[in-house]
């Protein structure tokens, strides 16, 4: 959860990951991966190519298409906080999308969106890290 304006939101993070080398995991900043030696498989030089990863960003915080937009170039900073580099032939997807805002399907006319300010961002962008 979240707070912003004494309100609560949730931020989820789905990640599918098909990519990265043990020898590059790192979790809290600590390279893990080189110390797990037990079952190590043997890995190929171009073990890299043909991975990717989709990261989905799903909140219930009403936020604007620029806004999402920014939420989702932050999944990426979280994907290299655990030791992830990209390579050449990497499929990378990061999307994000709020529930919020819900209007029903009809007519065009003028409809009043919510959001919370630009300047409220940074923990919501912590929280998608």
């Amino acid at each position: 959860m979240v707070l912003s304006d004494e309100k609560k939101y949730t931020v989820g993070v789905l990640v599918q990951a098909n990519f990265g080398a043990r020898h590059q995991l790192r979790i809290a900043g600590v390279p893990v991966g080189r110390e797990i030696t037990e079952l190590m498989p043997s890995e190929k030089p171009d073990a890299a190519q043909g991975s990717s990863i989709i990261i989905v960003v799903a909140t219930d915080t009403p936020l604007l298409p620029i806004q999402l937009k920014s939420i989702a170039k932050r999944a990426a900073m979280g994907l290299a906080r655990t030791g992830s580099t990209a390579s050449w032939s990497s499929g990378d997807i990061f999307l994000a999308f709020s529930a919020a805002n819900p209007y029903e399907i009809g007519p065009p006319v003028l409809r009043n969106l919510s959001c919370i300010p630009t300047t409220e961002m940074t923990s919501f962008y912590e929280a998608t890290i």
